[in-house]
């Protein structure tokens, strides 16, 4: 899904307060979100700092700091369409002089579209950001029953999740189609027919001691599947990339014997592919298109497994 990925989703705090301005101008990033189930339209301003400065669920933000300069939306579902700030309106593309002096990009997909613009505003404060909770670390025990007459030459090699895993979601990004620029024509797109499959494999961190699914309905490989057709305007270029969901979890290689008990080795993280993708999905970028098979990984995503 669109949302799990944080290159495209911002979850940011409600406005507080309503700070000075000052006469200068700066630079911020404006993001504008549809949520195609709810037909819900969310605004939000950040400085270059990522700092909140207004947010709103609306195609109008008027509010706060953004009395005397409003900034309100006119798009379609998928971020095509219009911006206007303050007194001027600009066309969302990301060429400067297409949109009249700004720039945007979007990406979208059957779920919800977000558009960015990098925009001037005149410097008002921020918001604190709200404050965040250490993360305490899970001991791992063990108790060790013995029964029986045992092998004492046996061990048991093996590879174990420690305590819950501590499982976060990772999202592998790849481009699957080359960029297509739409040059004067009204509209382009880039088929599911010029997208490529590639084979997505588990990775780690730390010394490799073997794989283990950990009790997660994780998988050593998978692909990244058929794409779907993407759509962009005038001179803006588009191609589609697809996002694999990965869980990251902490294990321990073991070696176990019946009459000695266990021995302990490295300890590492494994990050496995999600079996059917769960969390994962294909989107559509316009304006930020890199290269046909270019990747990279998303570390910050949610805590828990699939």
């Amino acid at each position: 899904m669109l949302k799990s990925i944080v290159s495209m989703t911002w979850i940011l705090p409600v406005i507080l307060a309503a700070p000075s301005v000052r006469r200068s101008t700066k630079e911020a990033n404006l993001f504008v979100k549809f949520d195609k189930t709810t037909l819900e339209t969310e605004i939000t301003v950040m400085d270059v700092s990522s700092q909140l400065l207004g947010q709103i669920c609306n195609t109008l933000l008027n509010s706060g700091p953004f009395v005397d300069f409003p900034i309100s939306t006119n798009l379609d579902q998928n971020g095509a369409g219009n911006v206007t700030l303050g007194t001027d309106t600009y066309v969302v593309h990301e060429l400067a002089e297409f949109s009249g002096g700004i720039t945007c990009t979007r990406m979208y997909n059957n779920l919800d579209s977000v558009v960015k613009c990098l925009i001037k505003l005149v410097p008002i404060n921020t918001i604190p950001p709200a404050a965040t909770s250490n993360l305490q670390d899970l001991e791992f025990k063990l108790t060790n029953t013995s029964e029986g007459r045992a092998d004492c030459n046996l061990w048991t090699k093996g590879v174990v999740r420690i305590g819950d895993g501590d499982p976060h979601q990772n999202y592998l990004h790849t481009q699957l189609s080359e960029n297509i620029n739409c040059g004067a024509a009204a509209q382009c797109e880039v088929s599911r027919e010029s997208a490529r499959t590639y084979a997505v494999n588990f990775s780690w961190g730390g010394s490799f001691g073997g794989w283990t699914s950990a009790g997660f309905a994780v998988e050593q490989s998978t692909t990244t599947g058929e794409a779907y057709g993407c759509t962009a305007l005038s001179y803006q270029t588009v191609c589609i990339w697809y996002s694999n969901a990965h869980t990251a979890y902490s294990v321990q290689t073991r070696e176990h014997n019946q009459c000695y008990g266990d021995q302990w080795g490295e300890r590492y993280v494994l990050v496995s592919p999600n079996i059917h993708n769960v969390g994962g999905s294909y989107y559509c970028v316009v304006g930020t298109c890199r290269f046909q098979s270019a990747n990279w990984m998303q570390r910050d995503g949610r805590a828990g497994g699939p």
